[in-house]
């Protein structure tokens, strides 16, 4: 089917399907709008959840691969304390005899031990902000020093820092805890845990924090030298889970220290679990709105083409073929489908890139975002089910009409 139409030179011009197609759609500028919209949102949520799930599975496998230690021992009662540090990065302080590293690296099967400190900074002019401040033993540490390889090439020093991966300071810069300036001498490589959003540093760094903390007179409950916040544990390769887990609680109890035990196997479990129970969530919502997305576009198709019957009717009397007004049909419904698909794909990248730190936090989940060849395809995946839902959802109203002949279309139309 075309129609023609005078340029102004005279001559004829022949108008093709798809433009008759945005004609048609421009007459309706109200409800193309609305259908368009309807088709963002699906869109936009497909995209954002295809992202969501893809980030969360690869914050798991990253959290499953790199945790580093096998058990962590913290003091008693502060289990949930220490899992929201590692996990998502909340500020927590606690403490116990620095003596329970030694006693656990004496434990048959086990390989390496190393503490960590933890500090609380304060949202205060006297600090850059409040974030978790994470004091590490360079020399028996393996836990941070995978995640900065390759960024820092010595041990770091007395006044530096090691910067989590969304924490927005770059190599060089300084930040201020209880008034002392410290400098950023390296970055870490995202994790997907709580310490891409944590400060780290050295034993003696950490130690000046406190001794400044104390001046500007915030006092937390520790023995110089004498404390730390967890020990860090690793075990022999093909170790057996139980048995290095009583081990270490019989040892610790005959040494009169009271600390919780936590196996690495059980966060990732526990972890693993919330993060398919949300996949799931988001796979049977984002189905829901694609059928309903597809039935409201063919009721309001139908709609279209039922007020439409005369004018299809003249088409036809004019020579146009059934097949001409299906592909006319299929492609208003395809731009639609398209628009619709672009407009909700645009917001998204606007939405959650910029805003995926924030995003992460509030998800409360090791969150990696994919590599961008792997955001490129999810893109695509979303734009093609998606304008998929125009054509799809214009097929039955397309056939009904057509089918007639063409008097008894006139019929109904007078």
């Amino acid at each position: 089917m075309s129609q023609q139409e005078q340029s102004p030179k005279g001559s004829k011009k022949k108008l093709g399907i798809i433009t008759i197609a945005c004609c048609n759609l421009k007459k309706k500028a109200v409800r193309t709008s609305c259908l368009m919209g309807l088709v963002a949102v699906l869109s936009f949520t497909l995209f954002s959840g295809l992202i969501l799930t893809t980030s969360l599975r690869g914050g798991m496998e990253s959290m499953r691969q790199r945790l580093g230690a096998d058990f962590m021992v913290v003091p008693d009662g502060n289990q949930a304390k220490f899992e929201g540090a590692l996990l998502r990065g909340e500020p927590g302080t606690f403490y116990f005899g620095r003596d329970t590293t030694k006693i656990l690296s004496d434990i048959e099967g086990i390989i390496k031990t190393t503490p960590q400190f933890f500090i609380t900074s304060l949202s205060t002019d006297c600090c850059s902000y409040q974030v978790q401040l994470i004091g590490y033993e360079p020399k028996t540490d393996f836990v941070i020093a995978p995640w900065i390889s390759g960024q820092l090439k010595k041990d770091l020093e007395k006044g530096e820092l090691v910067v989590g991966s969304k924490l927005e300071h770059q190599v060089g810069d300084t930040l201020k805890f209880f008034g002392r300036e410290y400098v950023v001498a390296g970055r870490l490589q995202e994790t997907g845990l709580g310490f891409d959003t944590s400060v780290f540093m050295n034993f003696d760094t950490a130690e000046n924090v406190l001794d400044d903390a104390k001046i500007k007179g915030i006092h937390y409950r520790f023995n110089k030298g004498d404390s730390i916040s967890a020990v860090m544990v690793k075990a022999e390769e093909g170790y057996d889970v139980s048995a290095i887990n009583n081990a270490i609680v019989d040892r610790l109890r005959e040494a009169g220290i009271k600390a919780d035990v936590v196996a690495s196997r059980t966060i990732v479990t526990t972890a693993s679990d919330h993060i398919n129970q949300f996949i799931f969530y988001v796979k049977v919502f984002s189905v829901m709105l694609w059928v309903l997305a597809v039935v409201l576009l063919s009721v309001v198709f139908t709609f279209s083409v039922h007020e439409r019957k005369k004018e299809i009717a003249v088409l036809r009397i004019l020579g146009a073929t059934k097949g001409k007004l299906l592909q006319l049909i299929f492609g208003e419904a395809a731009l639609i489908g398209t628009g619709g698909a672009l407009v909700g794909l645009s917001l998204a990248f606007l939405v959650l890139f910029p805003f995926s730190t924030l995003i992460s936090l509030t998800l409360n989940l090791p969150f990696v975002l994919p590599p961008p060849q792997r955001i490129a395809f999810l893109a695509m995946l979303s734009f093609l089910l998606t304008g998929a839902a125009g054509p799809a959802a214009s097929v039955s109203s397309a056939y009904r009409i057509v089918k007639n002949e063409i008097q008894a279309t006139m019929r109904e139309g007078e």
